[in-house]
């Protein structure tokens, strides 16, 4: 039997600064805790987050880089042993860390930029959650985009991909005649997580892409890449009005190995 929580990992991107991701394995809407401990000490609560699969630690002890942090997530309502990752669990193996190296520099060259919009996992619930399903009862809520979170979806903020294979087109059949998708698969490193119902946008704003599926790459349980499988966003759509900022549609109008910083 799967565990409800697998690939628990703990790593620092900057200073000061550590990124947690998990897989959560049920499409229930549990509430997680994340709690910090700091050489042994005594547990510090971060924060709690409704059904979320990734959290950034902003305010993470500085110093040696022997210090020994453990992060713990566990369940509420449940009696599950939490379930616990170290800071720089993920960058220990020389060979992880060469390649995710050589993956930035790939995506800094090549690579075009993309805005993710996260879906968020904390926040108020929008008035169209129902309790009792576990979600909205509108998929086109305007004011959480089907969510069930009011806003439905984090700031955007900007990631580096490569296509990873040819953009395919698609027709369906709806009540209102043909529709024509695309289906694009796309690869981007493994520093922020991709989620499903993400939405990314790339092209100056004019191509939006829901995410669909994340399959996760990794060498020797060291996280190093992700493909990503996504379709085009029908206009009709909740998430087709997600606002960019017009400095970040400047960005997204470079081209490729245009000082690209990641």
């Amino acid at each position: 039997m799967t565990a409800l929580i697998t690939d628990f990992f703990a790593f620092p991107v900057s200073r000061g600064k550590v990124q947690l991701t998990w897989t959560l394995n049920s499409l229930d809407w549990h509430t997680l805790k994340l709690e910090r401990v700091v050489d042994g000490g005594a547990p510090e609560l971060l924060d709690k987050v409704i059904r979320g699969e990734q959290y950034l630690d902003d305010k993470a002890p500085t110093g040696s880089l022997n210090r020994n942090i453990e992060y713990r997530v566990s369940v509420e309502g449940l009696e599950l042993p939490p379930f616990t990752a170290f800071t720089g669990e993920t960058k220990r193996d020389p060979e992880a860390a060469e390649h995710a190296i050589g993956q930035r520099i790939l995506l800094r060259k090549f690579g075009f930029p993309v805005a993710l919009f996260s879906v968020k996992s904390t926040g108020v619930r929008c008035s169209c959650y129902n309790v009792v399903r576990g979600r909205s009862d509108l998929d086109d809520c305007p004011k959480c985009k089907g969510t069930g979170i009011a806003g439905g979806y984090a700031d955007p903020r900007i990631i580096y991909m490569l296509g990873e294979s040819r953009e395919k087109k698609n027709v369906s059949v709806v009540e209102a005649g043909e529709i024509e998708q695309s289906d694009r698969v796309l690869w981007t490193n493994a520093d922020v997580k991709v989620r499903n119902r993400d939405v990314l946008v790339t092209a100056g704003g004019g191509n939006r892409y829901r995410v669909e599926s994340v399959e996760q790459g990794s060498i020797r349980e060291s996280p190093t890449r992700q493909v990503v499988r996504c379709i085009d966003l029908n206009p009709t759509s909740a998430e087709f009005d997600l606002e960019i900022p017009p400095e970040m549609i400047q960005i997204l109008q470079r081209q490729p190995g245009r000082s690209m910083a990641l």
